[in-house]
Formats: structure tokens, C-alpha cells, sequence
């Protein structure tokens, strides 16, 4: 089973505008419903409840930083500047308006068919 194209770890090659919002809304989508379980075990006052669920957040989080970082350093590329631009999301105050940059900007890249 292969992942959607939005979702995938891989560094290599470009990503469209599409893959790049689908990407963040995937993450934001998966981070929120996790927390949501978190605090639910938390109000529920379950020991191994909670170090589940906590474990899960942490896995959900770490991988959808990793799928972040993937697309985003695609969409560099697919913007023609280089993949390492990608480590500005680590900048403070700097990070919102590259992310609008990548999720906005048009192609530069062209692939022949």
C-alpha cells in the first residue's frame, strides 16, 4: 500500500501548490484528532490510557513533522530553489510567510510529456 502523494516522506522530486495545502491540512487534521483522543484519555484518568494515546501523539507528531519537511523541501524544488531552503520553517516569525510563499507561489519547474 503506498501513501497519498501529499502524505509521503519522500524528499525527492517536486510537489504542486495542491500537495502542499493537501499536506498541511492532512497534518493539522491528524495532530488535532490525536490531541483530541490525548485529552480525552486525560479527563478519563486511565495511567496506561494515557501513555498510549501519548505515545500516539508523539508518533503522529514526529511523522507529520518528517511529512512536512518532505513536501516542503519538494515544493522548493518544484519552485526551483534548493530542497534546504525548507529548514526556514525552523526560523521564528519567518516560518508563516514561507509557508504562504511555498503554498502560493507558481511553478517554475517544467516537465515535458
Amino acid at each position: 500500500m503506498s501513501l497519498p502523494d501529499y502524505f509521503d516522506v519522500e524528499f525527492e522530486g517536486t510537489a504542486s501548490r495542491r500537495t502542499f495545502w493537501l499536506n498541511q491540512l492532512a497534518c493539522v487534521a491528524s495532530v488535532f484528532a490525536v490531541l483530541l483522543a490525548l485529552l480525552a484519555s486525560l479527563a478519563m484518568k486511565s495511567g496506561i490510557g494515557m501513555l498510549v494515546f501519548g505515545l500516539l501523539t508523539l508518533g503522529v507528531i514526529v511523522y507529520a513533522a518528517v511529512s512536512g519537511f518532505a513536501v516542503g523541501a519538494r515544493r522548493c524544488r518544484d519552485l526551483g530553489h534548493s530542497g534546504w531552503m525548507v529548514l526556514l520553517y525552523l526560523v521564528p516569525f519567518l516560518w508563516l510567510p514561507f509557508a504562504f510563499y511555498l503554498g502560493f507561489a507558481r511553478s517554475k519547474t517544467t516537465t515535458s510529456a
